[in-house]
């Protein structure tokens, strides 16, 4: 078993080593890394934003209401101090309390600006495309993140609820429920929350700074583009924009990235080396205005590192 996951290892690296290659090569004859899908600004502003913050702690507050209050479990505690049964529910519940809020969060913004599912990040024409483009993200993204993970180790070492809660509790159902939280809310949530939500918004706030209105309330969406972009109609009433401003780009990546990174800021370094996965996965929302390949590249870091912590359990060497 232990020897398996290895060759997967070295295969995984050798494939991240071609692609990087690839990349490098693409870049020497000054082609696109990864080529830019024409879409329109998102049309929520920053009180939308603030909106879906709200509805976020709004919803954890309640969901530790339900759990104190309705099923006597003080997640105050600490993770470490619980039982089996309501470490279980807590796992299963914190998940499902985000998810809902990120739900609310979008229905509001649909109804308040007229949003589509594409100004979402949704598309069901390229699940394929961003099922394969998220799995080669993942491949060249994840001996960066690791890598850095291992070396900041040395001086900080690292600390996540999720890796107390398995070494205390060898269970099935707390496997179960951390496997929940970690490869199926926490990917959908996050990545809808800082991606499509805060990176989309911040992306198209850069070009309306100069008129209040549009940047605090945004506008519903129209054929009507910012000063900058073309906008073309297609057979079905869908919109294309073209090149958008770069500065823009920039400005929404890193600053959604760092919001990413200091969200996690009690688990030792981990913020350092999920800045940089960040980074990636803001170029790959950008280039593409979808989420998917974003929850994909999320989905099978956490799945992988859940992998080598369980692998590392059963051998005795630990995380």
């Amino acid at each position: 078993m232990i020897f398996l996951f290895q060759l997967i290892i070295l295969v995984a690296l050798v494939a991240s080593l071609a692609g990087w290659g690839a990349i490098f090569w693409r870049i020497a004859r000054k082609q696109p890394v990864l080529a830019r899908e024409a879409r329109p600004p998102v049309p929520w502003g920053l009180v939308d934003l603030l909106l879906a913050t709200v509805l976020l702690m709004t919803f954890q507050l309640l969901n530790a209401w339900v759990l104190t209050g309705m099923l006597g479990i003080d997640p105050a505690r600490g993770w470490e101090n619980a039982s089996a049964r309501d470490l279980t529910l807590i796992l299963f519940c914190d998940p499902v309390a985000n998810l809902a809020a990120i739900a609310t969060a979008a229905a509001a913004i649909a109804l308040r600006t007229r949003a589509s599912a594409a100004d979402f990040g949704i598309s069901r024409r390229s699940v394929r495309q961003d099922l394969w483009l998220g799995t080669v993200a993942f491949i060249m993204l994840a001996p960066l993140v690791y890598g850095l993970q291992r070396l900041l180790v040395i001086w900080f070492p690292y600390e996540h609820p999720l890796i107390s809660a398995l070494e205390n509790h060898p269970g099935l159902l707390v496997h179960s429920a951390v496997f929940f939280s970690a490869v199926v809310g926490a990917p959908i949530v996050e990545e809808f929350f800082y991606r499509v939500l805060w990176q989309g918004g911040l992306q198209a706030f850069v070009p309306r700074r100069g008129d209040f209105w549009h940047c605090v309330f945004g506008s519903a969406a129209s054929p009507i583009a910012p000063q900058g972009r073309v906008v073309a109609s297609e057979g079905n009433g869908a919109l294309t924009t073209g090149h958008q401003a770069p500065a823009a780009e920039i400005f929404a990546i890193l600053t959604s990235s760092a919001l990413f990174a200091l969200m996690h800021l009690s688990h030792g370094a981990a913020p350092i080396p999920l800045f940089v996965l960040a980074l990636g996965l803001g170029f790959v929302y950008a280039r593409t205005g979808r989420v998917l390949p974003c929850i994909v590249i999320h989905v099978w870091l956490n799945a992988s590192s859940l992998v080598t912590l369980w692998i590392g359990t059963l051998s005795g060497t630990g995380s």
